[in-house]
């Protein structure tokens, strides 16, 4: 985590899943949230990565990352997450 603003963790469930804890939960799921991945060390980004959303909640959300083309989970060289409320 490099910048840790309301973030208590990161979870890593596996690969290509990852949940993001909050320090203070927010107060609805209402908030935005925006994921960007870099899918190699070249900083091609969101080459060929789809991000899914698998829970959200308001002590944290889980973004599951895969392959476009594959389908198959993958881990990410980078991934940034920002929470807008």
């Amino acid at each position: 985590v490099r910048a840790s603003g309301n973030v208590s963790s990161v979870t890593d469930n596996g690969t290509g899943d990852y949940t993001i804890n909050f320090i203070t939960a927010m107060e609805d799921t209402g908030y935005a949230d925006f994921c960007n991945a870099t899918d190699n060390n070249s900083g091609s980004v969101n080459g060929s990565i789809v991000n899914v959303i698998v829970s959200k909640l308001t002590s944290s959300i889980q973004y599951r990352l895969s392959d476009a083309s594959a389908q198959s989970p993958q881990d990410c060289y980078q991934v940034s997450v920002s929470i807008i409320r």
